[in-house]
């Protein structure tokens, strides 16, 4: 009993240690014990979302089949006259971004940009980390348990200069829920380039942007929208 209770005060010292460097770990726990059972039906909920009938799976697994294709490699243009483009694996190429919780302010950006030049580490330390959430790219609508708070789902807004990355971004989220990496309680993902919705010059529903993008899910897109908690839109 004396072990114990020893080891448990050991926990807690070492977690008031580190408890203002992991705004998120003091988030999460605070958010375990309101939850109480709340987050037992969450994880039942999001098991069954990851059950998909079997009428279903087929189209499922020609979407994923599709994506897979599409988002397996990245085009990048090269300096060579002979070969102005070159084709990449995008799991070989691919860096992990650093998405934080809270929009920033263009200084602040600014001030981020010109610390590359110097130690960007150090910089990202003292700024950053102890400031904000970090957040992985698989985490975007599970982070603080946000299905909670809104009975017409969760959404997330990426921004960020231009050419930091977010359009490969997003190309490594779907290609990484069409592997079965992330996110298996959405049944299905729907991404939508702006380029190619700035080609629709009339007013349309979102039905219909799904047909015009995945007419494939013909026979089954009134079935899915009676769950959307099991649909992601990405634009």
């Amino acid at each position: 009993m004396e072990k114990g209770s020893r080891a448990r005060r050991v926990m807690w010292e070492a977690f008031v240690k580190i408890r203002h460097r992991l705004p998120k770990l003091e988030k999460i726990l605070k958010e375990i014990q309101e939850l109480g059972s709340e987050l037992f039906d969450y994880m039942i909920i999001t098991r069954a979302l990851s059950d998909v009938p079997k009428h279903l799976k087929d189209v499922q697994q020609k979407c994923k089949k599709t994506f897979r294709g599409k988002t397996e490699t990245l085009r990048a243009n090269t300096i060579i006259i002979k070969e102005k483009v070159k084709i990449f694996q995008l799991v070989d190429r691919y860096a992990e971004r650093t998405v934080i919780s809270t929009v920033r302010d263009r200084t602040l950006v600014g001030h981020e940009l010109l610390a590359r030049g110097r130690d960007h580490e150090e910089w990202r330390e003292k700024h950053l980390l102890k400031e904000l959430e970090k957040i992985r790219t698989d985490q975007l609508f599970q982070s603080s348990f946000s299905w909670r708070k809104s009975k017409s789902g969760s959404s997330a807004a990426v921004s960020g200069v231009p050419g930091i990355g977010k359009t490969t971004m997003v190309q490594k989220i779907v290609y990484d829920w069409a592997t079965g990496k992330i996110y298996p309680n959405f049944q299905f993902v729907f991404s939508f380039k702006f380029r190619d919705l700035n080609t629709i010059n009339c007013k349309i529903s979102l039905w219909n942007i799904i047909l015009l993008f995945y007419p494939y899910m013909q026979n089954i897109l009134e079935e899915l929208c009676n769950s959307p908690e099991g649909l992601l839109f990405i634009f």
